[in-house]
């Protein structure tokens, strides 16, 4: 990500420039599909396993008598996990714009999203503009999003806390576990971190 960050205050306009060079001009496949909930259908891991249950399927049916003249429905059958992989992967084409929506609306500058959207991410980094909330204040708060996300450091010299995410990462569906990753972040940062800067100004947040 950039080293622009979002302006707290001031004009919507500079806050979405901010935004959008602070993300990859253009998303990968993997970012596109952490954005959507379409995007585990894009994962290569299910897409093969996909065509090779279609195939097998399409040459079982392709072995009787007369299945000649089924021949292009028969191709169709076995390709079908690929042409929903495609259609899947039209449908994420506003991932981009989303997200930059998305950063330009937050009272502070949110750092490596491409990173979140790539699958590497395992804490949020807050740093506060004071002296940091206390670890059990702030836990509170992080358990009414998820009871796996909690503090596991706080630096006072540098009035930082890191916050851990706690979404694993998943082989068959690296995908999934990106998505839930990305919500897991948007709903600390929305439901826990805005409503704090209320109280306790947040400077940055880094995802690391």
């Amino acid at each position: 990500m950039g080293g622009a960050g979002l302006p707290g205050a001031g004009d919507a306009a500079n806050r979405r420039t901010c935004a959008d060079e602070s993300v990859a001009r253009s998303f990968t496949r993997a970012m596109k599909a952490s954005c959507s909930p379409l995007g585990f259908l894009t994962d290569p891991p299910l897409v093969a396993l996909g065509l090779a249950v279609t195939t097998v399927l399409a040459l079982a049916l392709g072995t009787g008598a007369g299945a000649a003249r089924y021949t292009g429905p028969l191709v169709g059958l076995a390709a079908l996990p690929l042409v929903v992989c495609l259609a899947a992967v039209l449908a994420l084409s506003g991932a981009r714009a989303r997200v930059v929506a998305w950063l330009a609306g937050l009272p502070f500058p949110v750092e490596n999203a491409n990173g979140l959207l790539s699958g590497v991410a395992l804490v949020l980094r807050i740093r506060f503009r004071e002296a940091p909330p206390g670890r059990e204040e702030l836990n509170r708060l992080l358990e009414r999003v998820h009871e796996d996300c909690f503090v596991t450091e706080i630096d006072e010299a540098e009035r930082s806390v890191d916050v851990r995410i706690g979404v694993p990462d998943s082989k068959l569906n690296p995908a999934g576990a990106n998505r839930r990753r990305y919500l897991r972040v948007v709903a600390l940062v929305e439901r826990v971190l805005v409503p704090l800067a209320d109280a306790s100004p947040i400077e940055e947040v880094w995802i690391c």
